[in-house]
């Protein structure tokens, strides 16, 4: 997806900046959170540490949940008005985009609060003594990743909405070959924002209606396998990234044989 020639493509520029993202927050959750479940640390043992590494998270997540929303408008307007599309995301203006989400992330290492791994409850927190102490004050909540997971989950289905209809009263003057590809490439995007928002929509959920504990760990799984749906979404759907992908690999191996190929000759030139 690195690519020189995907790169000149403003959503393939959106799609590396989340695919960074993805790799974060799979980490945490994924990596972190199980050496941590698996030792039984407690943020009394590395508070500093478990501060910084929850509020690398939730900037993470929170860029993740404004990139997929931004991803949505620009294939929504790509699709429906190329023109405004160019103006607005030509060349380096994607990069201007971006800042936005990093911005919305930036939040959560100024003001935090940051979120935590308990390995008591095996679920992300912002009560770091939960397990222990009762936060009666409620001095750990982040009001903020309410209206972020559902401005998430109200965003997404309101831009596709929109551009359902816009697209059923262009279809009609559309140009086949350019109609199918920007569908094929919009369906890609439609499946990885409605995996958002429903991550998002679960959270939610979950914050209003708490779940036994023996789910927390199932919910943890959910969760990685929809981060990391993405990568399969592309390879399975967009026949450009396949290409791709083929010609690293064949290129890879070739150059091994190239490489073990004049070790051999040597080897019975010299015996």
């Amino acid at each position: 997806m690195c690519d020189r020639d995907l790169l000149k493509h403003s959503c393939y520029k959106l799609m590396v900046f989340m695919g960074f993202l993805d790799l974060h927050t799979s980490l945490y959750v994924g990596g972190v959170a199980g050496i941590f479940c698996i030792k039984g640390y407690v943020f009394c043992q590395w508070p500093t540490l478990w501060f910084w590494i929850g509020c690398l998270h939730g900037m993470a997540w929170k860029m993740q949940c404004s990139s997929v929303v931004l991803l949505a408008f620009n294939r929504c307007l790509e699709a429906f008005n190329p023109k405004w599309s160019n103006i607005l995301f030509t060349g380096k203006r994607t990069l201007f985009w971006m800042i936005l989400p990093v911005l919305w992330g930036l939040r959560d290492i100024v003001f935090g609060p940051p979120v935590y791994f308990s390995p008591i409850y095996m679920t992300l927190t912002y009560d770091p003594h939960v397990g222990y102490f009762s936060d009666t004050k409620n001095m750990y909540m982040d009001p903020t990743i309410f209206y972020n997971n559902i401005f998430l989950a109200l965003a997404v289905p309101l831009i596709y909405a929109i551009f359902g209809v816009c697209l059923h009263l262009k279809t009609k003057n559309a140009v086949i070959a350019t109609f199918e590809q920007q569908t094929k490439i919009f369906g890609q995007i439609l499946m990885i924002s409605a995996l958002f928002s429903g991550i998002t929509i679960a959270f939610v959920v979950v914050q209003f209606f708490p779940l036994p504990q023996s789910y927390n760990p199932w919910l943890q799984w959910i969760f990685l396998i929809f981060d990391g749906q993405p990568a399969i979404i592309y390879l399975a759907f967009n026949a450009t990234l396949r290409r791709k992908v083929m010609i690293l690999v064949c290129f890879r191996k070739k150059s091994q044989h190239s490489v073990t190929a004049p070790m051999v000759q040597l080897s019975i030139n010299v015996f």
